[in-house]
Order: C-alpha cells, then sequence, then structure tokens
C-alpha cells in the first residue's frame, strides 16, 4: 500500500509541476519556514526589550 501512494504521489508532483511550475509540497516548506523566520524575528526583538 505505501508503493502504491508513492507511486500516486510522485505523478501528482509531476502534473502540479507542469501546471504551477511547482509542486504542492514545496509550498508548505515555503509556509513552514516563512514561519520560522517570522518567529525568530519576533523572539530577537522580545529579547531586545525585556533586556
Amino acid at each position: 500500500m505505501g508503493f502504491v501512494q508513492r507511486k500516486q504521489a510522485n505523478r501528482s508532483g509531476v502534473k502540479d509541476n507542469e501546471m504551477t511550475g511547482f509542486a504542492v509540497q514545496p509550498f508548505h516548506v515555503i509556509f513552514g519556514t516563512a514561519a520560522f523566520v517570522v518567529c525568530v524575528i519576533l523572539l530577537h526583538f522580545y529579547g531586545k526589550l525585556t533586556s
């Protein structure tokens, strides 16, 4: 079953690449990275304010 799911994921990823220019998964990676950067910036300023 895992093999079938992997095959379908690869096929849909290729289809998304052809249609939109980037697969669905990198969008989640970009969103996660952006949230992480925002958290780091907020923590940086919070540390500056408290010290």
